[in-house]
């Protein structure tokens, strides 16, 4: 590799006899259309300028910012490493959290803030019957449920509360957040009442010499098209005794240092995931016995966490990538001891999840999907959606996702449980392809399905993760404070 007016040969991804040529011949024309030409990933980022403001509002600014920094990572140990409890304590000791008991501190906490919420509303609501009496009004139809609010960061106690490190940090990025404000267009028509044609961008979008009719992509998401699901709020999270789960604070500029193999059979002692990866295992509630199937499992992170819980029954892996299957065979090698015992648990295999020829067989699936995966479309040019010759993938790709995931409903038993998620902040790849797909299923089958509201369930997690809500599922936001995800999460159960 050379380096040249602040350019390398990596990093422009041209040929090495081309970026030869243009320093050859010195400043011109052609070394300004050079340092001029847009990649991928500024087609990318281009695109999601024009579209998330529209869906986010004023967070897409935190989210836009956090992308373009590494993400964060929590580390989840080996549980058949010789000592893993003494490689969680070393975790502690440098200022780490184990996430169950995170979860169980807050869980509590916000059960004090609903009883207080709650004692409030008898007040109010014996108030306005004494004052109905003593008026003579007939107050049996008024409405007196009061909504119990998120918890505010501010109750939020402790070193996680993160009142005034927060703020230190935003002022770091506040001349790229005012940058943000003041490009021409950015902040315009934002607002938190959003209707589905306001996510359609304004602008034509344009890749290289390209130009795509986007009514394919935008116009996936039909709402004109009913689904009927009934919507059951889930359960709190439980959290299995293995493995154990750590991260750090959310303020905290920590991180986990790469993981080194054990003396014990060779095995790596912990693995580092992103921090949002974690929340649809941890949805997917995966019971003793629990027959699991997960589909699009390469690389291999969610794979090894579900295999790590010692609950599964059988756990069934499958992905068609010739490049990240052989990735998902060497994670679980590395990760696992060599067992007869164990290795009759799980099968691998190097196939598409469409290519599955069964049918309700499965108690839990997970559904990963290929996505635009956010973070990297803009922070890498390799392999990337938003390339020109990845144009007709890219569009097709909420097609993609719903068959997989039609396939996976059609795996599930009755009683069964289904979360799909992406690496997206799309709502057409996210909620769109959940609405779609649902709407098939009732026109192709019998079957009935619930929607498993998440929102309460994963609320005592608000100190570490920033939630934004929607229609069907989830989605984790990368924030300035707490640097994970995009993670969408939605949770389906099949009735019968």
């Amino acid at each position: 590799m050379f380096i040249f007016k602040n350019l390398t040969y990596r990093n422009c991804k041209l040929s090495y006899t081309k970026c030869l040529r243009l320093y050859t011949q010195g400043p011109g024309e052609k070394w300004l259309n050079l340092r001029n030409k847009k990649f991928p990933k500024d087609y990318a980022l281009q695109h999601f300028d024009s579209f998330y403001p529209n869906v986010y509002a004023e967070k897409w600014l935190s989210s836009r910012i956090a992308m373009h920094w590494p993400n964060k990572y929590v580390a989840v140990v080996n549980p058949f490493v010789k000592d893993p409890d003494e490689i969680g304590a070393s975790f502690l000791i440098n200022g780490a959290t184990e996430l169950s008991h995170f979860y169980s501190k807050y869980k509590k906490h916000y059960e004090r803030q609903k009883l207080r919420k709650k004692m409030l509303e008898d007040k109010k609501a014996a108030k306005l019957d004494q004052i109905a009496k003593e008026r003579g009004v007939d107050v049996s139809e008024i409405e007196t449920d009061i909504e119990v609010s998120d918890i505010s960061d501010a109750e939020l106690d402790g070193n996680l509360s993160a009142i005034s490190d927060p703020e230190n940090i935003l002022e770091m990025f506040q001349t790229d957040i005012e940058s943000l404000k003041d490009k021409e267009g950015f902040m315009e028509n934002l607002s938190s009442n959003i209707d589905l044609n306001d996510f359609i961008p304004s602008t034509e979008m344009r890749y290289e010499e390209n130009v795509t009719d986007k009514d394919t992509y935008y116009r996936f998401y039909d709402t004109s098209r009913e689904v009927n699901v009934e919507r059951v709020e889930a359960p709190e999270l439980e959290f299995p005794e293995t493995p154990k789960i750590f991260s750090f604070p959310r303020q905290s500029l920590e991180s986990f240092p790469s993981p080194d193999e054990t003396d014990y059979q060779g095995m790596m002692e912990y693995f580092l995931i992103d921090a949002a990866a974690v929340l649809p295992v941890l949805a997917l509630d995966i019971q003793v016995n629990d027959r699991v199937a997960d589909l699009c499992a390469a690389p291999g992170g969610k794979t090894l966490l579900m295999l790590s819980t010692l609950r599964p029954s059988f756990l069934f892996a499958c992905d068609p990538s010739n490049e990240f299957f052989p990735l998902l065979e060497q994670k679980v090698k590395e990760f696992f001891p060599k067992s007869d015992a164990l290795a009759s648990t799980y099968h691998l295999e190097h196939c598409a999840a469409e290519d599955i020829d069964l049918e309700s067989v499965f108690d839990k699936v997970l559904v990963d999907v290929p996505s635009t995966n956010d973070r990297l479309a803009i922070q890498d040019n390799h392999d990337n959606l938003f390339k020109s010759s990845n144009l007709s993938d890219r569009i097709e790709l909420p097609n993609k996702q719903k068959s997989i995931l039609l396939r996976g409903l059609q795996l599930l038993k009755p009683g069964g449980s289904l979360v799909y998620t992406t690496n997206t902040l799309s709502p057409i790849q996210n909620d769109g392809v959940i609405h779609m797909s649902l709407h098939e299923m009732s026109e192709t089958s019998d079957m009935v399905f619930n929607i498993m509201e998440l929102k309460e369930a994963l609320r005592p997690l608000r100190g570490l993760y920033r939630f934004h809500t929607f229609n069907y599922g989830i989605q984790v936001l990368p924030s300035i404070i707490n640097n994970c995800g995009p993670i969408y999460i939605c949770k389906i159960k099949r009735v019968k």
